[in-house]
């Protein structure tokens, strides 16, 4: 019988991997790191991976993904974290796998998201600022569910990682583990082809605000004002169903 399949859908930039550091530091769980991104990527080809090493050997279509996923969970509750334009074309017309998950949403203000974005990646392309397909899968969740899933945002997880991440483990039915708040410094294996895009996390020993300032920004630069104005309108829908737990 296969165990419980935790996903935190996000997009780049929103502290996602910090998040699934602490689901490391639990030891309870095995984690896996964005199994659909090299379908996007390496496989199909959506846009230029960067700042990453050579791919790893594993599954190559969305349907050896998912197998992947749910074989991981045969002997072990599994979670992963991804983003949602990874799979979408896939997992937006797969409802019994979306079904079988257990789907918890992140998204951070795309003000601050959108040029740590292309700080690392200039040429990034709209589909990765990634808050479309996540409104899409978030409404998709809630249609087959009966029920809208819970979002985080990001500014609420950093002003009060006890409280957000209590609710977290309430709702999805883990006992909530105060020692997995913090960890020591440093990068884990699975993070080795995307190593340029972890560097705060891998330095970092806890959830925390990474203060950045960039060149360039959505209120000089033509490109992310474009893509802030287009994805705005997403974020704004998902943050009215983020509910911060503030005890």
């Amino acid at each position: 019988m296969s165990n419980k399949i935790i996903v935190l859908w996000a997009h780049p930039r929103s502290a996602s991997t910090a998040f699934e550091r602490i689901m490391h530091e639990r030891g309870d769980l095995r984690v896996l790191h964005e199994p659909f991104n090299h379908l996007y990527y390496f496989h199909e080809g959506r846009a230029e991976a960067v700042a990453c090493g050579d791919p790893r050997e594993g599954p190559k279509s969305y349907e050896e993904v998912k197998s992947h996923i749910i074989d991981a969970s045969e002997d072990k509750p599994v979670f992963f974290k991804d983003m949602c334009y990874h799979c979408h074309d896939h997992i937006i017309n797969d409802d019994e796998f979306l079904k079988r998950l257990t789907n918890i949403f992140l998204i951070r203000d795309p003000i601050k998201s959108i040029p740590s974005h292309f700080n690392i990646n200039p040429n990034a392309v709209l589909d990765e600022m990634g808050y479309e397909k996540e409104f899409n899968i978030f409404h998709k969740v809630a249609s087959l569910t009966g029920t809208f899933p819970m979002v985080i945002d990001t500014r609420d997880l950093i002003a009060n990682p006890h409280g957000i991440v209590k609710r977290y483990c309430d709702l999805v039915g883990l006992p909530f583990m105060e020692s997995a708040l913090n960890w020591e410094a440093g990068y884990k294996p699975e993070w080795d082809v995307w190593k340029g895009w972890h560097k705060s996390v891998s330095s970092s020993s806890g959830i925390q605000e990474i203060k950045s300032t960039y060149n360039e920004d959505v209120l000089n630069n033509a490109t992310q004002k474009q893509y802030y104005d287009y994805h705005l309108p997403f974020y704004n829908q998902l943050l009215s169903h983020a509910n911060p737990e503030r005890s």
